[in-house]
């Protein structure tokens, strides 16, 4: 009797740590450092360049009857970051980017005849900044947790190039590229959602504000300042500001 009593309290203490264990495995895995890749669809101000784009099409393109250039305003922000969770409810973060976009089209105006206009922005954008984490939402193995954060942001290249080829004539004759760049100071906020589970990955679902604006573009040859077309001449200036999500 004595060593039944005693192999169904060895059971009990079994069967009770095993569910303790089930239950420890089921908790959210939250990691202080994190390494996050990220796909995200922003939209472009422009500025003077879309000004620029705009003036290509109505002077020259749609006024000899020609289909236009597509005009920019967003684009795909591809992002690698670093982020460390200081504390519970504070993460500091930093990251680098890339920003590339284009517009082109082909012409054919005469047989064996190609005329090529492209115009494209490449920015790469590095960032350092910090994020308050709000009070968490456990559920199972799952937690969410809401966080708000900003900080400053440098644009490292900001390239502008516009081109135009031509083909089958049997000369170069009218075929060029210029090539702008420059350096910005900017910030950004975000926002959203951080999820946890029981891995270790997690999903950051969010949106971003970024202000960014280049205000005088300098040609990559000769380094001297880019200017707008008349009549309203004056540097030309780049505008990346937008919101992305």
């Amino acid at each position: 009797m004595q060593r039944r009593i005693l192999t169904l309290a060895a059971l009990a203490v079994a069967l009770l740590l095993a569910g303790t264990a089930r239950q420890a495995l089921a908790v959210a895995e939250v990691h202080k450092f994190n390494v996050v890749v990220s796909a995200m669809p922003t939209y472009i101000k422009g500025g003077d360049f879309a000004d620029d784009l705009d003036y290509i099409n109505k002077n020259f393109l749609e006024a000899q009857g020609l289909a236009p250039l597509a005009p920019i305003t967003y684009g795909w922000l591809y992002q690698g970051e670093l982020r460390y969770m200081v504390r519970p409810s504070w993460a500091a973060h930093v990251s680098v980017g890339q920003l590339k976009v284009q517009t082109k089209r082909e012409y054919l105006p005469a047989l064996n005849v190609s005329v090529q206009l492209r115009q494209e922005i490449l920015s790469v954008p590095v960032s350092l900044g910090g994020s308050y984490y709000f009070q968490p939402y456990n559920q199972g193995d799952f937690q969410a947790r809401g966080y708000f954060g900003g900080g400053l942001m440098g644009v490292a290249t900001n390239r502008v190039t516009t081109s135009q080829y031509i083909t089958g004539t049997g000369s170069s004759l009218g075929s060029f590229e210029n090539k702008f760049d420059a350096l910005a100071p900017g910030w950004f906020t975000e926002g959203g959602v951080h999820m946890f589970f029981a891995s270790r990955f997690s999903v950051l679902l969010g949106g971003i504000y970024r202000s960014a604006k280049i205000e005088a573009l300098l040609d990559r040859e000769t380094h001297e300042p880019a200017y707008s077309p008349p009549p309203d001449v004056h540097p030309l200036s780049m505008d990346l500001s937008g919101v992305g999500a």
